[in-house]
């Protein structure tokens, strides 16, 4: 009786899902084309590599909109020990800025000492 029954093959989608040209509008105002599944025909980034404080850590006048999304912490802020987001942040990019500035000079320093040798 068990061998009456057929099992039938899997043969996958029948169909292949509709593509779309999408515009993307990225921070700085540059745009690319993108074929994708979405029926949307734009697509307006707020964030991208360009403004993001993960891609740049340097920039820190970016944080401003973290800042805001942080004030409601505040009240936290006053606790021994605690220093906000933004403020920990901004001393890390200074304290990298420096770094690379000492490293910079270090890499002057070496050039002019090789020039003036030769």
């Amino acid at each position: 009786m068990a061998s009456a029954i057929k099992k039938k093959k899997y043969t996958g989608p029948t169909t292949n899902p509709e593509i779309f040209s999408q515009r993307v509008v990225l921070t700085d105002g540059s745009t690319i084309t993108l074929r994708t599944t979405s029926p949307k025909s734009q697509l307006k980034l707020t964030k991208d590599t360009r403004n993001h404080p993960l891609w740049n850590p340097t920039l820190g006048n970016l944080m401003s909109d973290d800042v805001d999304h942080l004030q409601r912490f505040s009240k936290f802020s006053d606790l021994e020990g605690i220093e906000t987001l933004s403020d920990s942040v901004s001393a890390d990019a200074e304290a990298d800025l420096q770094e690379l500035k000492r490293y910079a000079d270090e890499i002057l320093k070496k050039n002019q000492e090789s020039k003036t040798k030769n």
